[in-house]
């Protein structure tokens, strides 16, 4: 037995009108999250010819689009280690950083945390 009348239509008005500058902010925070044809949409433009490419979603390494089922691809091999070789021990961390990288590092997160 249904749960309303299937003559019945509903339809309202939202009292919330779209704000585009917040979905866009929030679209920044995470550009990972909305698909091509939505960013094409946020930039005005129409959605794309390939409706396959339409759905891709920018993926956050390098940010290159891609299905977010894919399996990620394996991270290339460290300088002078052969293809499929294992990462050197104690990985990359910041002890691996000159005092450059370092400095640089420590200069973008002064800014970062100055930021509105």
């Amino acid at each position: 037995m249904p749960e309303y009348d299937p003559r019945l239509i509903l339809d309202y008005a939202s009292p919330v009108e779209d704000d585009a500058e917040m979905g866009l902010r929030a679209a920044q925070a995470a550009p990972w999250a909305p698909t091509v044809d939505e960013w094409r949409v946020m930039a005005g433009q129409a959605p794309a010819e390939d409706a396959a490419v339409g759905k891709l979603h920018a993926m956050a390494t390098g940010i290159r689009f891609g299905n977010l089922d894919d399996e990620p691809a394996p991270p290339p091999p460290a300088p002078g280690q052969p293809p499929g070789a294992p990462p050197p021990p104690g990985g990359r961390g910041l002890a691996a950083l000159t005092a450059d990288e370092l400095a640089d590092l420590r200069r973008l997160a002064a800014k970062m945390e100055r930021r509105p």
